[in-house]
C-alpha cells in the first residue's frame, strides 16, 4: 500500500495520550520548567554531575561550552520562564551536538562532495516493506551482517510489528556494497585529514594515536582515488533513485548495527584503539545513507540479552524525512522502549 506510512501515522496515538516514555522529551522539560516543577539551572546541575561521573576513558563529550557560560544561560532561561516569556519549548533544554553543527567557540568538521561510478558484483538480497524496504534478516545474517540470533529476533519483531500496521515486503537487490563501503571510507578519511590538518601539525598532542593513524591514511589518498570514489557515489545515488522509483518503495529497513559492539579492550582505555575492520563491520548498514545523502533514522527495538540497546534503521528517499519520522512514530511503543545501564533522568527530582 503506497499510503502505508501515512496510515501508520494516523493510527499512532497522540503523544499526550501515550504511555509515558522512559526518556524525557523536549516537551517534558518544557512542561517541568513552565510549571515550576523544575528549572533550567537545576537540570543543568544534574547534567553536569552526570557528565562528571562518566568513565573518563570513554571521552563521550569531546568539548563543552564553558560551564559558567552555561550557568548564565540557564539562569537567563529560568528568568524568562518566571515571567512566562520563554523563547520556545526548547528554551533551557540541554542538548548535545555532533561537531558538524556550527556552535560559537567550538570546532566544527567539514563537508564532502559527489559524482558517478560502476556496476557489477557483491550483491546482497534485501526484502522491502510497505512502500518501504526491509532486509531479509536471516539471509542477511548469513551473507552480510553475521548478527547473533537474539539481535535478528529483535529486528524481526520490529519488522513484524510494522507489517501488522500495514507494511508489505518486497525484494530488492543492492549490488556492490563492499565497493560502496570502501568509497565512503576513502571519502571520510580524506575529509577528516583535510579538516584536521592544521591540528595534526600544530597541536599533535591533542589527538589520540588512532586519530593520527586515520589522518595518516587520509593524507595518502591521491586525487585520482578521491575522484574515483565520487564517481562511485554518483552511481550509488542513481541506483537508489531508480530502485525507489521502480519498486515504489517508502524506504529500506535494516539493522542499525550489523553486530553487537564488543567489550572495550583494557589497552584502549589508555591509548584508544585503531580498528578499522571492526568499524566497517559495525557500520555496514549505516554507510549507504551517508554516502548517498538519504535521510535515515535509527529506531529503538529493545535490548539484547547482554543488555545492550538494539535498533533498526530506515533509509528513505531524498526529501522524505517525513517517512522516517512517521515510521519512528509508529514504533514508539512500550515493547520497543528500553533504558540502558547508567541512564540518568535529569527530571527525577522534579
Amino acid at each position: 500500500d503506497s499510503e502505508a506510512h501515512e496510515n501508520m501515522a494516523r493510527a499512532a496515538p497522540a503523544v499526550e495520550k501515550r504511555e509515558s516514555s522512559k526518556y524525557n522529551s523536549v516537551l517534558d522539560y518544557h512542561k517541568a520548567f513552565a510549571s515550576g516543577r523544575s528549572s533550567p539551572p537545576k537540570v543543568l546541575d544534574e547534567l553536569l554531575r552526570a557528565v562528571d561521573a562518566l568513565p573518563p576513558e570513554l571521552r563521550i563529550f569531546q568539548v563543552m561550552v564553558d560551564r559558567e557560560v552555561l550557568r548564565k544561560e540557564a539562569d537567563a532561561s529560568a528568568e524568562r520562564y518566571s515571567k512566562d516569556k520563554f523563547l520556545s519549548v526548547f528554551d533551557g533544554v540541554p542538548v548535545a551536538f555532533k561537531d558538524m553543527v556550527w556552535i560559537v567557540g567550538l570546532s566544527t568538521t567539514k563537508g564532502r562532495c559527489s559524482g558517478r561510478g560502476p556496476d557489477g558484483h557483491d550483491g546482497v538480497w534485501f526484502n522491502t516493506i510497505g512502500r518501504f524496504a526491509a532486509p531479509e534478516l536471516y539471509r542477511a545474517r548469513v551473507c552480510m551482517c553475521q548478527c547473533s540470533c537474539p539481535r535478528v529476533g529483535k529486528q524481526a519483531q520490529a519488522l513484524a510489528f510494522l507489517q501488522s500496521r500495514g507494511a508489505k515486503v518486497v525484494q530488492v537487490k543492492l549490488p556492490n556494497l563492499e565497493v560502496l563501503a570502501l568509497a565512503q571510507a576513502v571519502n571520510i578519511a580524506v575529509d577528516f585529514a583535510l579538516g584536521h590538518e592544521k591540528q595534526k601539525f600544530e597541536a599533535p598532542g591533542t589527538l589520540e594515536p588512532a586519530t593520527h593513524i586515520q589522518l595518516g591514511l587520509g593524507g595518502t589518498m591521491s586525487g585520482v582515488e578521491l575522484q574515483a570514489t565520487n564517481w562511485i557515489r554518483g552511481y550509488a545515488v542513481q541506483y537508489l533513485q531508480e530502485l525507489f522509483k521502480e519498486k515504489d518503495l517508502s524506504g529500506i529497513f535494516t539493522p542499525t548495527l550489523a553486530s553487537l559492539p564488543p567489550r572495550m579492550p583494557a589497552s584502549a582505555k589508555t591509548t584508544g584503539e585503531s580498528n578499522t575492520t571492526l568499524i566497517m563491520k559495525l557500520l555496514q548498514y549505516i554507510f549507504l545513507g551517508n554516502l548517498c545523502g538519504h535521510p535515515c533514522i535509527s529506531i529503538p527495538a529493545g535490548l539484547s540479552k547482554e543488555g545492550l540497546p538494539v535498533a533498526v534503521q530506515v533509509i528513505a528517499k531524498h526529501w522524505d524525512e517525513h517517512v522516517c519520522l512517521r515510521l519512528a512514530n509508529a514504533m514508539d511503543e512500550p515493547q520497543f522502549r528500553s533504558v540502558p545501564p547508567g541512564f540518568v533522568d535529569l527530571l527525577r527530582k522534579s
